[in-house]
């Protein structure tokens, strides 16, 4: 959970995945232990599972800051669940 709620908080952008941020948190992550594309993507499935309760309400997006940057977040989740292979997918050929 810790590893997508990072990715998310600096690599989402106008709702568009900054893969050159996302690569760089591999490389960086890597140099200590073991990621691979296989394991961010089931780290913002799980993120979703466990978040989206808790921020996909009107109270949330009524909010400035982080309530509405989460709420937004989990938003971009849900629209991209079946794409995340794809949108990840460059990271695969690199990473496994």
């Amino acid at each position: 959970m810790d590893i997508s709620r990072a990715i998310l908080s600096f690599a989402l952008d106008n709702n568009c995945l900054r893969m050159d941020a996302v690569k760089e948190f591999i490389d960086g992550y890597n140099q200590f232990g073991n990621i691979t594309a296989d394991d961010i993507i089931r780290s913002l499935k799980l993120l979703y599972c466990l978040e989206s309760f808790w921020w996909l309400n009107n109270d949330s997006f009524n909010n400035e800051g982080p309530p509405r940057r989460f709420a937004d977040e989990m938003v971009w989740l849900s629209i991209n669940w079946l794409n995340l292979e794809k949108i990840l997918g460059e990271l695969k050929n690199d990473n496994g």
